[in-house]
């Protein structure tokens, strides 16, 4: 349930501030602005809890447009086979080069295609609301809605995220609390109707002194084999990315996590930059993505 907590946040991703200084620069270029490097691949790894590690990479590639903006994910399988889902997606800007649409299509083999969708509304500089669909399985209720409230410094305050489907809501009221540029601390109380649940939970975050490539990039999926898309009209509120989107907060902070509750990253470096990243979560699979940069 903390993840799902977390998730009412991430919206803020589409938010594309970088705190009270620098709020007026969008990130839409992925990586070190001072370095002139930005994302060109990021690989997943998984191992079991004994540490043994799968022989399958999941690799996201990155592409840009002429204006050097993030336009394109897209994720294939190492080694290949013909059987992994195809995934590509693409973003959508407006003229002030804030994201107003992320969408993915999947096409799992033997299964229809999937498409994703993130929608993002905004008020003069300010991403206010966050809505995601999509159609896997052929239902038209796996929909998450995200709204946002801000602080004096362009920093999310407190957001809303809700599902509705057969007569059954879940609701999240979130408040987010930042020391300096990095989130620190989610307070979130959950609500579902009808019947007995919900409750108020915090959760807290670490980070180190590097720079965070992904600060304030909209949403970056993790690969479809290994996460899936989803699914709260069956009781799945989680939803794992690797940065922002519905259940994500790490691209809310300027710097890389260290903690968030009982999940804990380690990294290496390249200059100011991760990397590697080991994500270790109680009694799931251990993750380790490596990050290759270009010059631009």
């Amino acid at each position: 349930m903390i993840h799902v907590l977390r998730g009412v946040l991430y919206v803020l991703v589409a938010f594309q501030f970088t705190g009270c200084g620098d709020h007026l620069f969008p990130n839409v270029s992925p990586g070190s602005v001072p370095d002139r490097l930005r994302i060109k691949t990021v690989t997943q790894e998984l191992a079991d809890v004994a540490g043994r590690s799968s022989l399958v990479q999941y690799i996201s590639t990155f592409g840009y447009d002429l204006q050097g903006r993030l336009n394109t994910i897209t994720t294939t399988q190492n080694p290949s086979d013909p059987n992994a889902p195809v995934e590509t997606g693409a973003f959508t800007y407006n003229a002030q080069n804030q994201v107003i649409q992320f969408q993915r299509e999947i096409t799992p083999a033997g299964e229809p295609k999937i498409t994703e969708t993130y929608s993002y509304t905004y008020v003069n500089s300010q991403m206010t609301r966050l809505y995601y669909t999509n159609n896997k399985d052929g239902r038209g209720d796996n929909v998450w809605d995200l709204t946002f409230q801000y602080n004096p410094d362009n920093q999310v305050k407190s957001s809303r995220k809700s599902f509705e489907t057969g007569g059954v809501s879940y609701k999240e009221n979130s408040e987010y609390f930042f020391t300096g540029n990095n989130l620190t601390a989610i307070t979130t109380t959950t609500e579902v109707s009808p019947g007995p649940g919900g409750g108020t939970f915090t959760t807290n975050f670490t980070h180190d002194s590097k720079t965070n490539p992904f600060y304030n990039v909209a949403v970056i999926p993790a690969p479809y084999a290994t996460a899936g898309v989803s699914t709260p009209f069956n009781g799945i509120l989680d939803f794992y990315t690797y940065y922002g989107g519905v259940d994500n907060v790490l691209h809310l902070s300027r710097n890389n996590v260290l903690s968030s509750g009982s999940i804990t990253y380690a990294y290496t470096y390249v200059g100011d930059l991760p990397a590697t990243r080991i994500k270790t979560e109680p009694f799931k699979p251990r993750e380790t993505l490596t990050y290759v940069y270009e010059s631009y």
